[in-house]
């Protein structure tokens, strides 16, 4: 843990990695429950203002992180510490579109594991529906942003969208998820409200 917090972006990634891989074969619940904030101002600090790399390998961890502690409490606070901040990289359309891929997988875990308020929810949605639509329109009009990263960005965002939109009140979020994509075409009747 010592490495995340090295002078060189390299360290600190493959910090990062070393920690997520650790995370991922083990259980180290009291661990987390009293490093999930030194662990998450790590995160915080990379994902602000780290190099793409790094900022992705912190963003993995960050879902593992809050995996991890699903049981308690303090995944929930770290998510609410955290959500905001991965709403304004998703939002930034000079972030690299692998960041903002990771990114939307990342909040779309975490929101689905931690959170229960709809509001909440529907913001996510809100905010992974515009990196959508904004994928889309980037392909055809960004001659440095090509088709893999639009087509791998658009993707996980309709996906992150679904996996979230599971969270709510089922009518409420057929409505808002039509509504939001409408030219995905549906076999189906309109969800009819009671």
């Amino acid at each position: 843990m010592d490495l995340a917090e090295g002078k060189s972006s390299q360290t600190r990634t493959n910090a990062f990695i070393t920690l997520t891989n650790l995370l991922q074969k083990r259980v180290m619940l009291d661990f987390l429950l009293s490093q999930h904030e030194t662990l998450s101002r790590l995160v915080e600090r990379s994902l602000k203002k780290g190099h793409t790399k790094e900022q992705i390998e912190a963003a993995r961890l960050f879902s593992v992180l809050v995996i991890s502690l699903c049981q308690v409490q303090e995944a929930e606070q770290i998510y609410e510490m955290l959500r905001p901040l991965f709403l304004v990289i998703l939002m930034d359309s000079s972030t690299t579109p692998c960041l903002r891929q990771q990114c939307t997988n990342t909040l779309s875990i975490c929101t689905f594991i931690t959170c229960q308020d709809l509001e909440v929810v529907m913001e996510v949605m809100d905010t992974l529906r515009t990196v959508y639509k904004s994928s889309l329109t980037m392909s055809t009009t960004d001659d440095n942003f090509s088709n893999v990263d639009s087509s791998s960005l658009s993707t996980a965002a309709l996906n992150d969208n679904m996996t979230t939109s599971s969270l709510g009140n089922k009518k409420k979020v057929y409505v808002n998820f039509y509504k939001n994509f409408p030219q995905i075409p549906t076999n189906t009747e309109p969800y009819v409200t009671e």
